[in-house]
């Protein structure tokens, strides 16, 4: 059967401020919600922001260099310095490395995450702005915003050298993003209104697309199809097919994208609107918005946390001004997502067969019965959602089930069918083969004496 979704709502809010966790109160906090802060500190703008692979560890780009921050304390365990104005993240594949683009200093610094500390720094071009790795890690990919011919930079990291110079993007390159699998580049250009598609295997633009107004971050979904450039002045998402190299759309945001994420699973967008207090969530399949996400400042970037269970936003400071309020420092919104529920049927189960079926949810979710009853002999893990065990009893049994994060809950409605176990067949075996020659032997005899007695009377009627 179809299902239906709902959302419930629930949440403790809590800041955190040097590192210390201050609890504010009980609230009820909506789903996909603020749930605590971290302060950067006076002058660390932020600039960029990437989550480890285990979502443990979450990389913010400011002023004095990459703060580290442990997403299960909220706390800045240290942070390292770079380049002038690193503007751009990646982490490598491989979790080794992370690699800052470097746009005031036209550099790439190459920090080995085991001891975070940077073991090179590399020339790329000017304005060196936006970064990404390769799936192997072996070389970064670098858009240089103001290089003249416009370019993007390919770093060796292996050798830690500039290896190659890709000519041909838009003016003013400046968001950077590749594929899943490594084939494809797609580059943001700001001055040129366009987006450049880089063939990775040939180093050539392969197409240019036009029409992207103020096209500045990029952002390619998992599945390597639909890339999504943030338009700043036109408040907009452009929308670009990379199999047909078009543009199809434009999604309405808040105003002044700086920054467009897709979740691990491609099912959301999330936009950082710099000139709104709210940041865009964006429905993948149908290319719509769904409720934004309230915060208290515009938003300079944000990351998705690969588990699908947080958005970090970061958010600049103010700035002091005459009779108005005290300045207030730049800081990261940790953003507690609802868990988005896998609305895929449950098969049909046979009773007296086994049957194994997963309810899966985004996020680090626990699940739950909420009303209903699942088929006897069935029963649902509340760690892993995986309803498992031998059904007893046929039936279509009709049951919600909820997924629950610190961000929320939600609720799904499933339905299970159990068959009746089929009727055994009588098999023949060399067991059982004489008996049933014997039965049929008598069958057939009481055939011919039935036939003779008929023959027999059918003669004494005839004499008589």
């Amino acid at each position: 059967m179809a299902s239906r979704v709902r959302v419930l709502t629930g949440g403790i809010a809590m800041t955190t401020i040097l590192g210390a966790t201050l609890l504010l109160g009980a609230s009820s906090a909506m789903a996909d919600s603020v749930v605590s802060t971290i302060t950067l500190g006076s002058g660390a703008d932020p600039l960029n922001a990437v989550v480890s692979a285990d979502s443990a560890t979450a990389y913010v780009s400011t002023s004095p260099g990459v703060a580290v921050i442990d997403t299960a304390t909220g706390t800045i365990e240290t942070t390292i310095p770079v380049g002038s104005s690193p503007q751009g993240l990646a982490l490598s594949p491989d979790g080794a490395l992370l690699v800052t683009a470097n746009a005031a200093s036209n550099t790439v610094s190459v920090v080995n995450l085991a001891t975070n500390t940077v073991i090179g720094t590399v020339a790329a071009g000017a304005g060196a702005f936006d970064v990404v790795i390769s799936p192997d890690s072996q070389f970064a990919y670098v858009s240089n915003q103001v290089s003249s011919p416009p370019s993007v930079s390919v770093i060796d990291l292996d050798t830690l050298t500039n290896v190659a110079s890709i000519t041909g993007v838009g003016s003013y390159p400046t968001g950077i993003a590749m594929t899943a699998d490594g084939s494809t580049i797609v580059t943001a250009n700001y001055v040129g209104n366009s987006v450049s598609v880089i063939d990775v295997a040939t180093r050539t633009v392969v197409a240019t697309i036009t029409g992207v107004p103020d096209a500045g971050r990029v952002s390619i979904s998992p599945d390597g199809t639909t890339a999504y450039v943030t338009n700043y002045s036109a408040s907009t998402i452009s929308v670009i097919d990379l199999t047909t190299r078009t543009l199809s759309t434009a999604i309405p945001v808040g105003a002044q994208p700086f920054a467009v994420r897709f979740s691990a699973d491609g099912a959301r967008a999330y936009v950082a609107n710099l000139n709104a207090t709210f940041i865009s969530v964006i429905d993948v399949a149908t290319r719509t918005t769904l409720p934004s996400i309230a915060t208290t400042r515009g938003a300079v970037t944000l990351a998705v946390s690969p588990d699908g269970a947080s958005v970090y936003s970061a958010h600049s400071g103010t700035f002091s001004l005459p009779f108005g309020p005290p300045p207030e420092p730049p800081f990261v919104s940790v953003i507690s997502l609802t868990p988005v529920i896998d609305e895929s049927a449950p098969p049909s189960a046979v009773a007296g067969a086994p049957f194994s079926f997963i309810v899966s949810a985004s996020g680090d979710a626990t699940f739950a019965i909420e009303s209903g009853t699942l088929p006897p002999g069935l029963a649902l893990d509340p760690d892993t959602g995986e309803i498992a065990g031998t059904p007893t009893a046929p039936g279509t049994y009709l049951f919600t089930v909820s997924a629950t994060s610190a961000g929320g809950a939600s609720t799904t409605e499933l339905s299970i069918t159990v068959a009746a176990a089929a009727a055994p067949e009588l098999a023949v075996t060399g067991s059982n083969t004489g008996a049933l020659a014997l039965v049929a032997a008598l069958l057939l005899g009481g055939g011919l004496l039935l036939a003779g007695a008929g023959s027999r009377a059918a003669r004494a009627t005839l004499n008589a």
